[in-house]
């Protein structure tokens, strides 16, 4: 389509009536421009991290590359009379207004009409298009009375978003200053948002723009991948990182998920354009996790590469399966320490990983066989933890569990210097431990002796093989030309003096060739000689689906008359090694009345029991699904289960 480009000095282009910048007149130019069909910035300098939070577009327009915001809302182009309320502009939503802080004081009206309990979620998008904006949002409510006097009330006044002073100079900090707000109304009517800069009071740029988008709820998940150095010298020193990946290795990245406008449920993360000998398990993490930890694992063989790899994250919602791509963070200045220098981060649209097959990963270690886990609150569970070490890793590895709640964190594990083995052990018995699956990974911090660069003594070495080739030659040589100089008459006498001077001088610089060759050898063997680097070795993936009981109560049915008893045995299934006495009781649905039990414990590992159920002769009569309740400790967890007991109560017989 045809859009129009401001700037200086563009090809063609026409004055801007009253449009300044630093004093400067800008022009516009009428541009074609293709709109890319995928949501990319590439190739246009650094994006700073909060900008991925948004769908935007690089295009070129008069040969220059311009970013496009990308959205599926209607568009509506900001109106220049609308700085008071009754003058705002009125929109239909949902819609996505393209306005502008500009002038200096800039204020801006919209006004809209919703029905009662509609939702909306208001958003201002500024600072999240790289911009030095503050923006601001109130949303008011009129109503009219019968003489047409409008009485306004203030709905909401919203700036920051709540997690923003927080997160504030953490690392890979994407939130904005843009605000977000929840909108349900709450009556029939018309409402009005009025959009300002806080920064805007003195600053007269035409470059601050804003999207005001009105739009429903999108129950979603963001996704941010972090391309992180694993280990530094201390908490607060941040690197600039390339991931690669060696022979047998492992390599860690971590995917931060926000879950969206009410989304809760389960997320799949999975990586993606791996080449062959490089694996990547999915990592499915439940509502009580927000990372998820992606393990990269190469085989013994695998062969040099490099290339792009692509995360994305899918859900569950309405029955259908959403994929979305993730982002992913980099960083583009590293400090030694983040409280004195700040450390500085760039979004990405993708990430390029190299293997190199030129040494070994410093270790690869395996927990369990790869499937998932699973016991219950109070339960306990070994696993086998297992390590090849590669070539100059000695010592202990203490290996602690990352990224996982502390109610459900196992114990730290010591591999010893000499082991290959070790176990870990969880014992969930945090009465706070919740159900759920979760995805983490073990971490230990060690050494690993490596030669800077192996590839210089190796040249090295072939230089000093070459030389002594040459050398040996001109030896020969000089050998020959001797015995041709001792052999020859007076009359070639001359001439093999010559050519013996000739092989000696040959001779000198093959010497001095293989002294120096051998020097550089000797100085590259000095200087590739392995050092301690500071390492982290991670392990691959572990999951664990913990359930909130180990046993399950058995469905019952059966059948009494009212005023009379029945006996109804119950079964209980056992898991995870649970064998506690289990106490049942009831709890009648509304509406049903004269029922009761006596007391049932099913005893220590046993798995029936009878139940005595009594109808009072006033017992509601009918079917009924009754609550069946089991209840024990595992561990000294108090762990439930529920079940249901089918009773049918009959009329007790008529007297006769």
């Amino acid at each position: 389509g045809s859009y129009p480009i401001v700037g200086r000095n563009p090809p063609g282009g026409k004055p801007l009536e009253g449009v300044t910048l630093n004093g400067a007149q800008l022009q516009s130019i009428q541009a074609n421009i293709a709109i890319p069909a995928q949501s990319v910035v590439q190739g246009v300098g650094v994006q700073k991290m909060v900008t991925a939070r948004v769908d935007r577009a690089a295009a070129t327009a008069a040969g220059v590359p311009v970013i496009m915001n990308v959205s599926d809302l209607p568009v509506v182009i900001e109106s220049g009379d609308n700085n008071s309320a009754a003058t705002a502009t009125k929109i239909q939503v949902p819609v996505n207004v393209s306005g502008q802080f500009y002038p200096a004081r800039d204020i801006d009206w919209y006004e809209f009409e919703a029905a009662q309990g509609t939702v909306l979620w208001i958003d201002v998008v500024s600072h999240q298009l790289g911009l030095p904006t503050d923006p601001a949002i109130m949303v008011q409510r009129v109503t009219v009375n019968d003489a047409g006097e409008e009485t306004v009330s203030v709905v909401a006044s919203v700036d920051d978003p709540g997690d923003r002073n927080g997160r504030i100079g953490q690392d890979y900090d994407d939130s904005t200053d843009d605000p977000s707000y929840k909108f349900t109304s709450p009556a029939d009517g018309k409402y009005r948002v009025r959009v300002l800069d806080n920064f805007g009071v003195s600053r007269n740029d035409p470059r601050m723009q804003y999207e005001l988008r009105i739009r429903p709820e999108m129950p979603g998940i963001r996704l941010t991948a972090e391309l992180r150095q694993l280990k530094t010298a201390n908490a607060n020193e941040i690197k600039i990182f390339s991931p690669v990946l060696r022979k047998s290795d492992a390599l860690l990245v971590n995917v931060r998920v926000e879950r969206l406008e009410g989304f809760a449920g389960e997320v799949t993360v999975k990586a993606e354009g791996m080449p062959a000998g490089v694996t990547c398990k999915a990592s499915v993490i439940g509502p009580n996790q927000t990372i998820a930890s992606l393990i990269f694992e190469s085989a013994a063989d695998v062969k040099p590469w490099e290339g792009v790899i692509k995360i994305n994250g899918s859900f569950e919602l309405d029955g259908q399966v959403v994929t979305i791509p993730a982002k992913y963070g980099a960083v583009s200045w590293g400090t030694a320490n983040k409280t004195q220098v700040p450390a500085y981060y760039r979004s990405l649209n993708e990430f390029n990983l190299s293997v190199i097959d030129s040494d070994d990963g410093a270790a690869f270690v395996t927990v369990g066989d790869g499937n998932v886990l699973e016991t219950s609150r109070g339960g306990s569970l070994d696993v086998p933890v297992k390590i090849t070490r590669g070539t100059g890793i000695e010592g202990d590895l203490k290996f602690v569990a990352t990224n996982v709640p502390n109610e459900i964190k196992p114990a730290d594990v010591t591999i010893k210097a000499a082991e290959n083995e070790q176990t870990l052990a969880f014992k969930l018995t945090n009465a706070n431990a919740k159900p759920g699956l979760y995805t983490f990974y073990l971490k230990a911090d060690g050494k690993v002796k490596r030669a800077p660069n192996p590839a210089v003594v190796t040249r090295a070495e072939a230089r000093v093989a070459h030389v002594a080739k040459l050398q040996e030659a001109a030896n020969a040589d000089v050998d020959a030309k001797t015995k041709a100089r001792d052999s020859a008459g007076e009359d070639a006498k001359a001439a093999a003096e010559e050519a013996l001077k000739v092989a000696q001088d040959k001779k000198k610089r093959t010497d001095d060739a293989k002294s120096a060759a051998d020097q550089a050898l000797a100085d590259a063997q000095k200087a590739q000689a392995p050092k301690d680097i500071n390492i982290a070795v991670v392990t691959t993936p572990i999951q664990i689906n913990v359930v909130n009981s180990p046993f399950i109560v058995q469905e019952v049915s059966g059948a009494v008359k009212a005023g009379e008893k029945v006996m109804l045995k119950v079964v209980i299934e056992r898991k995870y090694g649970f064998v506690d006495p289990v106490d049942l009781t009831i709890k009648l649905p509304g509406g049903v009345a004269g029922v009761s039990t006596a007391k049932l414990q099913i005893a220590k590992d046993a798995s029936e029991g009878m139940l005595e159920v009594a109808a009072a002769a006033n017992a509601t009569v009918g079917d009924h699904a009754i609550e069946l309740n089991g209840a024990g400790k595992f561990n000294n967890v108090p762990v439930t289960a529920q079940s249901t007991l089918k009773l049918n109560v009959a009329a007790a017989a008529a007297a006769q």
